[in-house]
């Protein structure tokens, strides 16, 4: 066992030293790795769905993941809505990338969440762009595209209180 070589080549002291560096290493590189939860508070703004605007939408609350590599989830606390007429509320869960600087983007066509209709069921969101970053990003929509025009777009403005 690799016991039995370190306590027949090395003497005690040393053998304490290299498990103290190996574990220090183990933690290093899990470390880098590690999820952490951002809470991101604050308001919707320029809420704008298929060409109308749309008054500010108040104490909105979005979770972001790092998943420390560069990309992370993002996604609403609770649902969103209704806004104006909109018959049902929004969920935004969706796979973003997270810059050095804290820079969020999304990549284009990717699943953006879902708008849950109160009659006829959920309608799947994809995003067309998300930039900014935890304290104000842009988050542009769409949903359902029929012969290349999108039925549903929105846009809103998440601004950090």
């Amino acid at each position: 066992s690799i016991i039995n070589i370190f306590s027949n080549n090395l003497n005690f002291n040393t053998m304490k030293r290299f498990i103290l560096m190996l574990a220090v290493v183990m933690l290093a590189v899990l470390g880098v790795n590690a999820q952490t939860e951002k809470t991101l508070k604050g308001k919707l703004t320029n809420v704008q769905m298929n060409n109308n605007n749309y008054a500010d939408v108040e104490g909105v609350t979005f979770i972001l993941t790092d998943n420390g590599d560069g990309t992370g989830t993002l996604e609403s606390e609770e649902p969103i809505g209704p806004i104006g007429k909109m018959p049902g509320a929004i969920n935004v869960n969706m796979a973003v990338a997270i810059d050095s600087k804290g820079g969020l983007s999304a990549k284009e066509d990717s699943k953006a969440g879902v708008l849950d209709l109160n009659i006829g069921g959920p309608v799947t969101l994809y995003t067309t762009s998300l930039t900014g970053d935890t304290t104000t990003f842009v988050l542009k929509t769409k949903a359902l595209s029929v012969f290349g025009k999108a039925i549903f777009n929105a846009s809103v403005t998440f601004v950090a209180e």
